[in-house]
């Protein structure tokens, strides 16, 4: 990524000096002022006294000429080096080029605060390095390239560690969706942590096939069910359309049932009155029917009452 012709690096933070640091030292070179931060070679000037070497006089003007140029080539790639430093740190190292102006004052201060060599800043690493886990969406690649990281930063503090104990942290931190790889890996002899590397992505790799297999299956299934309420939606309501069409047995009009028509309903609503006399008059005759052997008596009136006849036994 390009910016004002100054080419952008990872920017440091508070846990990637030695990235940053590596990668800013070649675009520097590639720029060419890394000799603003590490000189190849400083030339003094002589010491006080020391005669002038024959022919110097007469050369003095192409002398100072020589000297203006390397100088204003000097001020050009120290401003370069600062220019992409400043610009690929954090803000919160900002304070660091103030208080250092010049190019190699800020790399010193930079490297004496993020390259400790105090007992704490080892312990620190080492911790890192034994507690080592695979972060949520990382890959395998930068999970391995940051212990190789923490084991060059230990190697520059005087501590060496073998690959097999890098080995054993990086296959302990692993998750749990490589258990399976984990165990095997665990029981290969003379394991190298290349070797280590390759078989993991290609665990990866082959699980990332399984599971697009599953979620084609898993889609296939779904696109079926919703085929299939499709169709038991489609046929319910052809079945709602088939009985909205059928005619009526009793007034033989579409769209509705016998037992929901309204002619029947209002033709049985007028018989109403007809079927409670009928019903009345059959559960009178019933209530006064005589049982068998039993002479029936007529029931008394009125006009027996007025006569003052008895009632006929």
């Amino acid at each position: 990524m390009a910016s004002d012709g100054l080419t952008r690096v990872v920017k440091l933070g508070v846990d990637n000096y030695m990235q940053w640091s590596l990668q800013i030292e070649h675009l520097m070179k590639s720029k060419g002022c890394w000799e603003s931060v590490e000189p190849a070679n400083e030339r003094r000037p002589p010491a006080a006294g020391t005669p002038a070497a024959p022919g110097a006089i007469d050369n003095a003007s192409t002398a100072a000429s020589a000297a203006a140029a390397t100088s204003a080539t000097r001020a050009e790639k120290e401003g370069l080096a600062m220019a992409l430093m400043v610009m690929n740190v954090d803000a919160r190292h900002y304070a660091t080029f103030r208080t250092h102006p010049t190019a190699r004052g800020a790399w010193r201060a930079l490297a004496a605060r993020f390259r400790s060599r105090e007992p704490a800043r080892e312990l620190n690493l080492r911790r890192q390095l034994n507690t080592i886990r695979v972060g949520a969406g990382e890959d395998i690649t930068s999970y391995f390239n940051r212990a190789q990281t923490i084991t060059w930063e230990l190697g520059v503090l005087g501590v060496a560690f073998d690959g097999k104990h890098v080995l054993s942290a990086l296959l302990a931190g692993l998750s749990s969706k490589h258990d399976d790889a984990r165990r095997f890996l665990s029981l290969q002899r003379g394991l190298t942590l290349d070797d280590a590397l390759d078989d993991l992505l290609a665990a990866e790799a082959r699980d990332e096939l399984d599971n697009g297999h599953k979620d084609k299956r898993a889609d296939g299934a779904a696109l079926a069910a919703t085929d299939k309420q499709h169709r038991d939606s489609a046929k319910e309501e052809q079945h709602h359309k088939d009985r909205r069409a059928r005619a009526c047995f009793y007034c033989h009009k579409p769209g509705h049932q016998k037992r929901n028509c309204s002619e029947r309903k209002k033709e049985d609503g007028e018989r109403e009155p007809d079927r409670a006399l009928a019903g009345m008059a059959l559960m009178a005759r019933c209530s006064y029917a005589a049982p068998l052997g039993v002479v029936s008596r007529p029931p008394f009136t009125s006009t027996s009452r007025t006569s003052g006849g008895a009632a006929c036994c």
